[in-house]
């Protein structure tokens, strides 16, 4: 085997601000540099290094947490959507919401914002709860109406036995349907990226724009990004007769995970950028109450999640099925290195990559409103091209 293959990479910085919008004009070039494809991690120096241990992908990634105005309401049943506004009154405020599948399996999801604001999907990493995005992020500044669906077995969703990252597509179709709308934008972080990819993927006559946040890759396509030991543990948790020992693993994540506090959230992770992402106070609310909620339902969300997206299985597409997508990447994320950004951006037709320097695989949640920015010129070029 010859060397990595190294190619050349422009660092975008959408506007030197973590919390504004981009300047007229969008994203500029600030930077360059190289990056490699290997299974690699981007270090703090600088340069590339491997290999990245297997808790390094898996623990982290994050939502939602609300509070004030978003305190929601006790849970509500639809399928009539406009007779929960109508007794509710909750037109412009967040709802908590049940909607059947074809299947028969229920999806509990949150909807916050106008109700005649574009949609905005957003898919949460893993283990997350489902709680809402933070008031100093909240895409209803933007116009966004937003909808946070929980994965099967999170929250109140219906558990579904060995799910394909396909399916999260179809899950979506099924919330917005029952919502009353057709098109939208998505924006998926971390494990959540996959599903963004698949409604970018299956659902192109209705996703205006997709964005994926330091995201995974699948195995099946991409094995090279892989180490060894991630490799075996996704052939693992591809077989089904290894179910036991799969579920042991992930019952010992819970008391890792429900019990976790705001004042401890920084020493959880190795990053000087997540670690200083923590010294707000919202910011390590919002974190600790996406991980502390993510097993109120059991281990079966975060075990769907790991063995649909992070296993030796099938997405049930192909990511070069993708289309209108932008991929963005911390610089100095340990988690989800540049080189699989990198990856994505060579296997996703026309797709946009955006390496954010100084930012780490959570810090980069505090640019979610750039990149909202972002999704809604672009669902905007798209409505007026017809494409």
């Amino acid at each position: 085997m010859g060397p990595p293959r190294i190619r050349q990479w422009r660092v975008f910085c959408v506007t030197p601000s973590k919390r504004s919008l981009p300047p007229a004009g969008g994203a500029r070039a600030i930077e360059s540099g190289t990056v490699s494809n290997a299974s690699e991690r981007h270090a703090h120096d600088g340069t590339l290094e491997g290999p990245y241990g297997f808790e390094q992908h898996l623990i982290f990634g994050g939502v939602s947490f609300g509070q004030g105005k978003h305190q929601l309401p006790t849970i509500l049943t639809s399928p009539s959507m406009d007779v929960i506004r109508e007794k509710e009154g909750l037109l412009d405020s967040a709802e908590r919401v049940t909607v059947k599948t074809p299947d028969g399996r229920q999806l509990e999801a949150i909807v916050s914002g106008d109700v005649q604001g574009l949609p905005l999907v957003f898919h949460n990493g893993a283990p997350m709860g489902l709680v809402l995005l933070p008031s100093f992020m909240d895409p209803a500044q933007y116009g966004l109406r937003t909808v946070i669906y929980a994965r099967p077995g999170y929250a109140g969703s219906s558990p579904h036995s060995w799910r394909t990252v396909a399916d999260a597509a179809a899950d979506t179709a099924s919330v917005l349907d029952a919502l009353g709308a057709r098109r939208f934008v998505t924006l998926g972080w971390s494990a959540g990226g996959p599903c963004a990819l698949a409604c970018a993927a299956l659902l192109p006559e209705r996703c205006l724009a997709a964005a994926v946040v330091a995201s995974q890759l699948p195995f099946i396509e991409a094995p090279e990004t892989f180490t060894p030991e991630d490799a075996e543990l996704a052939r693992l948790r591809a077989r089904p007769a290894d179910e036991a020992e799969v579920t042991k693993y992930f019952e010992a994540w819970t008391a890792r995970f429900t019990d976790v506090r705001a004042d401890g959230m920084a020493e959880r992770f190795s990053c000087p950028a997540d670690r200083q992402a923590m010294t707000s106070g919202e910011f390590a609310n919002w974190m600790a109450a996406s991980f502390s909620t993510a097993f109120v339902a059991g281990i079966e969300g975060v075990r769907g999640d790991f063995v649909a997206s992070r296993s030796a299985r099938e997405w049930g597409f192909k990511v070069e099925q993708a289309r209108r997508v932008a991929i963005w990447n911390g610089a100095e994320d340990p988690m989800a290195p540049v080189a699989d950004a990198v990856w994505l951006d060579e296997n996703i037709p026309d797709a946009e990559l955006h390496v954010l320097p100084e930012e780490g695989h959570v810090s980069i949640a505090l640019r979610f409103p750039e990149i909202f920015a972002d999704l809604i010129a672009r669902s905007q070029h798209i409505d007026r091209e017809g494409t």
